[in-house]
């Protein structure tokens, strides 16, 4: 149902599998991410794989972002699973993703994307001046050594 000509049924196998949420579906909805020319059949994608929220499925997304400059819809949706998959990572990570982050953040060339990565670190940034947001208090399994 994945490779099927009509992107609404593409559309409602990506949804089905989602609900399925099983690991085995990560790598041919990832594939099909890739691939898929129908910007709705691709945002869903990206929605059902930010239910897994791990580090390097964002780093998957960064990429497929810097990659496509040229396709609006397509950096869209990756920046909208970049931003969800953060916000489930301050709210169900643990300090080994936030490490992880940490660690990878000097490889960000995207300013946004960046940005968005040192709000969920809390590292201020210079529109917020020295705001930062202390993720112990949405998520008590960080820990505060992890913010220095």
């Amino acid at each position: 149902m994945l490779k099927d000509f009509d992107s609404e049924v593409r559309n409602s196998a990506v949804l089905a599998l989602g609900r399925i949420r099983t690991d085995q579906a990560i790598t041919p909805l990832i594939t099909l991410f890739n691939q898929e020319k129908d910007p709705d059949v691709r945002q869903s994608i990206a929605l059902v794989l930010v239910d897994w929220g791990n580090v390097e499925l964002l780093k998957m997304f960064i990429q497929q972002r810097v990659a496509n400059p040229d396709k609006p819809h397509f950096r869209h949706a990756a920046y909208q699973a970049i931003d969800n998959m953060l916000i489930t990572l301050e709210y169900a990570g643990n300090n080994a993703d936030l490490a992880a982050l940490r660690n990878f953040l000097p490889q960000v060339e995207d300013a946004a994307t960046r940005d968005r990565i040192q709000w969920t670190i809390g590292i201020p940034t210079p529109e917020r001046g020295n705001e930062i947001t202390v993720l112990t208090t949405l998520n008590p399994s960080f820990s505060e050594s992890n913010f220095s």
